[in-house]
């Protein structure tokens, strides 16, 4: 078993392998000295051995799993001998680069592995049924009825380079005078366990041009496959979104720069991350479009509040391609919703809407409040921003005061002012248990300002609506979302038994319970990121246990 195995991984290695990221702060030695950035079509880095095995340890704990990994130690160490791969420097990171040739078959992957002793190393390698063969440059060949290509690999800089020989010019990409320093490959972000590059502009202009020419066919394709019922507003705004994303991708592959997936554990923080990046040339059109998305200024991003379960806001505004397309759709709504049984009765509202349908500007938020300490409810609060507020607010009104008797009678309107706004009430003839049960059978209170429009559900919805109203405009991130689980517990308990118990357990440090997404946009640079405390992980192996016991398993 241990002779069949260690060829394939040693192959896997260099065909899917990549430079390692920066070893752990706490691990003496473990990251490159700063040098100069390498830059190849693809990177992918990983952190030492020592700290791949002590963070599976760490997170294998969190989830009650230790002795699984444990178990799984035992089984790596009888495929590859009781020292594991003898001669390999397991304190430093290990990665690999790919570089991109105009010629598919001259591209190359070249694996680099952290070498504490070659001599070491070579015995293993020939303990194993693979023996290499030096050759006067000092490149090494192996070749083994296990693998279907002989594997080359050279000694440098205390790391061993290899590829797959798989045509007679392979072993060029391991020449000497090619060979990158290990910290320009290697440097990555602090605590990163795993992490993929791709650099675009390291493809070459040839596949570049062929990926623009190929994505604006399908797209062009796309644009000939009508969906059923389709209006003529309806087929501009697909083709103007289906013009867009080609514009797009002959952006990224004009003028993008390094696009890069981390995976990261933070130890002492207790963090968990995984975040996307793009980056584009400066001064380009993908960078200005990248900053665009930052400069939406929010009217609903405040209305988040200290004590949410969950909660979050989209703040962006449509391309001026798409606002332009949007118009006509919005007037064949506007026609078809005239034509309705209600349609002249809610004419001047839709009127009024009309301004903020056509901005092309989505700013909307929604927060979920509490538990609360009476009966353990929550707040609902939800607002989005529109235009000429005062106008919509009047045709609320003039709507209302034609409106059927049931709908008089669940409506109130000036029941109370905040903020120099007027505050209206909902009264829900049936309130169905659930609802009753999370935000009680209390009225709604709704509102009107210039700027926007909030309405708060819930226990102490009158309290929240009030200050929902005192929100001013402020610059956000184009998208924040979360959740504080120890919070959330409550509304999982109704569908998950024994949610709040596994909170209690989990959850007993302050920010523990948290996961969050968000979306930065700056000039040039593009990022998406999802964390969480790592005792989000007990909390799943917790709740995992429960419903398997539920189950008798």
């Amino acid at each position: 078993m241990r002779t069949r195995l260690v060829p394939w991984l040693f192959l896997a290695a260099l065909v899917l392998g990549g430079p390692a990221a920066r070893g752990r702060n706490d691990t003496p030695g473990s990251a490159p000295e700063p040098a100069t950035p390498f830059k190849a079509a693809l990177i992918l880095r990983l952190e030492p051995l020592d700290n791949l095995i002590s963070d599976a340890r760490y997170v294998a704990r969190l989830a009650g799993r230790e002795d699984e990994t444990k178990e799984f130690e035992k089984l790596l160490k009888s495929k590859t001998g009781p020292k594991g791969l003898e001669g390999v420097d397991t304190k430093k990171p290990i990665g690999a680069y790919g570089v991109l040739r105009s010629k598919l078959d001259e591209s190359q992957a070249v694996l680099m592995l952290p070498i504490a002793d070659e001599e070491t190393f070579l015995k293993f390698l020939g303990s194993v049924d693979m023996k290499p063969e030096k050759d006067a440059t000092g490149l090494y060949t192996v070749t083994t009825d296990k693998v279907p290509f002989p594997l080359v690999f050279r000694f440098a800089n205390n790391y061993l380079y290899g590829t797959v020989k798989y045509n007679e010019k392979a072993g060029d990409a391991l020449a000497k005078d090619k060979l990158p320093a290990a910290p320009a490959v290697l440097a990555g972000p602090a605590g990163s366990v795993l992490s993929l590059t791709a650099n675009l502009d390291q493809i070459p202009a040839q596949l570049r041009k062929l990926a623009v020419s190929s994505s604006a066919l399908q797209l062009s394709n796309l644009k000939d496959q009508s969906p059923p019922n389709e209006t003529e507003g309806q087929k501009k705004l697909r083709e103007a979104t289906l013009d867009l994303a080609a514009d797009l991708v002959k952006d990224l592959m004009t003028d993008g720069r390094a696009v890069a997936l981390n995976l990261a554990l933070d130890r002492k923080k207790h963090d968990l991350s995984l975040t996307f990046n793009l980056g584009a040339r400066e001064g380009s059109r993908l960078a200005k479009n990248m900053a665009a998305l930052g400069k939406v200024k929010s009217a609903t991003a405040g209305l988040v509040g200290a004590s949410s379960a969950m909660g979050g806001y989209l703040s962006l505004a449509l391309p001026p391609s798409l606002r332009k397309a949007l118009g006509p759709v919005i007037d064949e709504l506007d026609k078809k919703a005239a034509a309705g049984p209600q349609g002249e009765l809610l004419k001047p509202l839709l009127d009024a809407l009309k301004p903020t349908a056509r901005s092309g500007v989505v700013d909307s938020a929604f927060d979920i409040r509490g538990p609360g300490a009476g009966g353990g409810r929550y707040t609902l609060v939800v607002g989005t921003a529109i235009r000429n507020g005062e106008e919509v607010e009047k045709a609320l009104k003039e709507v209302l005061a034609k409106a059927p008797p049931d709908v008089k009678k669940a409506v109130k309107t000036d029941v109370a002012r905040a903020g120099g706004v007027s505050v209206h009430q909902i009264t829900p003839d049936k309130v169905d248990a659930n609802t009753k049960e999370m935000f009680g059978e209390g009225p709604i209170y709704f509102a009107v300002r210039k700027d926007l429009v909030v309405l708060c559900g819930g226990e102490g919805a009158r309290e929240a609506i009030n200050e929902a109203l005192g929100v001013q405009q402020k610059a956000a991130r184009p998208l924040s979302f979360h959740m504080a689980l120890s919070r959330m517990a409550r509304l999982m308990e109704r569908d998950n038994k024994g949610a709040q118990e596994a909170a209690k357990q989990a959850f007993k440090e302050k920010g523990s319970d948290r996961v969050g997404l968000t979306l930065e946009a700056r000039q040039g640079a593009l990022q998406l990121r999802l964390s969480t405390g790592t005792a989000v992980i007990t909390f799943g192996s917790l709740m995992d246990k429960q419903k398997r016991g539920q189950k008798g398993e």
